[in-house]
């Protein structure tokens, strides 16, 4: 490998500073069902997940297989490889799977992510030839093998799940030509399509974690496979993510469908896929992404996306010729702008499924439009069908969300749409609720259950509507809201402003309510302040003096500003974002 990788050698070092730490926790008790294992800190036991026991194995045998790592052919190493290798195979269970823990028990997609990461590390060991390590290789093809029936008939839970399988099939196939069928089901999986739009986003709409996820399998799966066309949705991805990260390296999370929702996530978890296509493709963008991933890496990640193993098993020094392209810092762009999202929730009342999933989510959201607005150390997302419509960025302070609450259903507001017109950004909602009828005699039982009578066979009496809409525009220091609402009258209406616990609130207009971190805002301007960046509020509002909106909550370590309006209404708020001075 070649020296002047500072990546490579940043790697080399996580890694081994991650064997060394993770061997201090293997479990070393023959009487113990969970001897070799590594314990968890966040379950008290140790566990046989991609996560946790397996994303140690790997990067133990990346640190025994490389030459430039310290724990290059280390006996100690190599016994606790053969060890953990050991718990891997008793916790195995007799059809093949493995249990996830936290949920997923005999889990098809949870070994199909450890069958992944196996598939990275068995051709380093194969090739090491060293008789500490042959064992292991021996394991682990018992494993996998054991697996197959599982991965041939086995079904999943979540969209990217699919992917997943699909890439541990192909995998299987290129180590156990013999086995039949693994072709056949990854063939099944992949006949259902490719789930991203024209801009690179999957249904999950998960920029912290799921993502990462969809783009190393499909890679996985069209190099195992032979199927260059799944490259396509990857790159597509990847080009979508250069514009979903902050100045400070972390990624858009405000509008996930999944559980990195609303919390920090940097695009650390993207460093071997931007990697792998930047040298593939010769695309600069990619590999300078694939260098910011590696400056701010802190552990070399789970098995089936390790960086150690990752760039051992695919050591392409091709990379350090990619001619890097500077990395966007001031644009403005929509994603999904063309995406026929209201034409998919008019299919989404007729597909038969009435909005269940079992085991999973409909991701309804998927493809909705998203605006983004970056310029220096301002980076602001705008979005809909979404719990917020707005976040904003600004150096050290961080407005993590603004959404608006509403009696009318009751509780938080999605926006049906979002639009770019003239410079300003435009979002609407259509709200409807009714009264239910009686139901028609032929549809009433002997059974008065309530839970067991056809509801939705009732007529609707006094079907009321309600439209709101908030228009955007960002201003030469910042940005002002024009809120709108019609009839019906005397609709209680919060909009609630979010802000990062880290920051300091000032304003003499604010009320604290029951809640110490809640603020109903009366009147003045509200200043929030972090480290040397500042926004400040005007447009206090307070119609009516509710604390908080039936079935509306807000996050605990959050500082909420709310505006109490009642309907109809429109009513201007201006956000003016400035340095502060000594």
């Amino acid at each position: 490998m070649n020296t002047t990788d500072q990546a490579y050698a940043r790697i080399v070092q996580l890694n081994d500073e991650r064997t060394a730490t993770s061997m201090a926790k293997q479990v070393k008790d023959p009487e113990s069902r969970f001897d070799g294992g590594v314990f968890d800190d966040t379950v008290g036991i140790a566990q046989a997940n991609h996560v946790s026991t397996v994303s140690d194995l790997i990067s133990w045998i990346s640190s025994y297989v490389n030459p430039d790592s310290a724990h290059y052919h280390s006996i100690e190493v190599a016994e606790r490889i053969n060890r953990a290798v050991a718990f891997l195979l008793r916790r195995q269970h007799k059809d093949g799977t493995i249990s996830l823990g936290s949920t997923n028990y005999h889990s098809p997609p949870d070994t199909a992510f450890i069958i992944v990461g196996l598939l990275q590390v068995h051709p380093l060991m194969k090739k090491d030839e060293t008789s500490a390590i042959r064992p292991v290789c021996e394991g682990i093809e018992t494993f996998l093998r054991r697996a197959v029936p599982a991965m041939r008939i086995g079904g999943c839970h979540t969209p990217n799940h699919r992917w997943v399988m699909t890439a541990a099939l192909g995998g299987l196939h290129q180590l156990f030509p013999e086995e039949e069928g693994l072709v056949e089901r990854a063939e099944e999986w992949l006949a259902e399509g490719l789930d991203f739009t024209e801009d690179g986003e999957f249904s999950e709409r998960s920029n912290g974690i799921y993502n990462a996820v969809n783009d190393i399998m499909l890679y996985y799966a069209a190099l195992y496979l032979n199927r260059p066309e799944l490259l396509e949705p990857v790159r597509r991805n990847l080009n979508m993510m250069v514009y979903l990260t902050h100045p400070n390296g972390e990624v858009v999370t405000d509008y996930s469908g999944r559980q990195d929702f609303g919390n920090k996530a940097t695009f650390v978890n993207y460093f071997l896929i931007y990697r792998l296509m930047a040298v593939k493709d010769g695309n600069g963008l990619f590999a300078s992404m694939s260098d910011e991933a590696a400056k701010a890496m802190t552990h070399p990640g789970s098995s089936e996306n390790q960086a150690m193993a990752g760039l051992l098993m695919y050591p392409d020094t091709q990379y350090l010729n990619v001619p890097r392209q500077p990395l966007p810092e001031q644009y403005e762009v929509m994603l999904n702008e063309h995406h026929p999202y209201k034409e998919q929730r008019e299919q989404l009342k007729r597909v038969g499924h009435h909005g269940i999933v079992q085991h999973s989510a409909v991701h309804s959201a998927y493809g909705h439009p998203v605006g983004r607005y970056r310029d220096g150390k301002e980076s602001a997302t705008l979005m809909a069908a979404a719990p917020s419509f707005f976040s904003l960025r600004y150096g050290a302070a961080r407005l993590l969300a603004v959404k608006w609450s509403t009696a009318m259903t009751p509780g938080i507001v999605a926006m049906d749409s979002l639009k770019k017109e003239a410079g300003s950004y435009h979002m609407k909602a259509t709200l409807e609720k009714g009264y239910n009828g009686p139901l028609p005699t032929h549809a009433r039982g002997k059974d008065s259950t309530w839970s067991l009578m056809p509801h939705q066979l009732r007529p609707l009496t006094h079907v009321q509507t309600h439209e709101v809409q908030v228009d955007i525009e960002h201003m030469e220091n910042g940005w002002e809201f024009n809120l709108k609402a019609g009839e019906p009258e005397d609709v209680f209406t919060q909009i609630t402003f979010l802000f990062s616990a880290e920051g300091e609130l000032k304003g003499n207009g604010l009320q604290q309510t029951t809640n110490p971190q809640q603020f109903l805002w009366k009147n003045g301007d509200v200043t929030y302040e972090s480290g040397q960046d500042r926004m400040i509020l005007s447009g206090a509002a307070q119609d009516h003096t509710v604390e908080l909106i039936r079935t509306d909550a807000h996050p605990l370590d959050c500082l909420a500003i709310s505006i109490n309006l009642l309907t109809p209404f429109e009513h201007r708020i201006r956000l003016t974002l400035e340095e502060r001075k000594e």
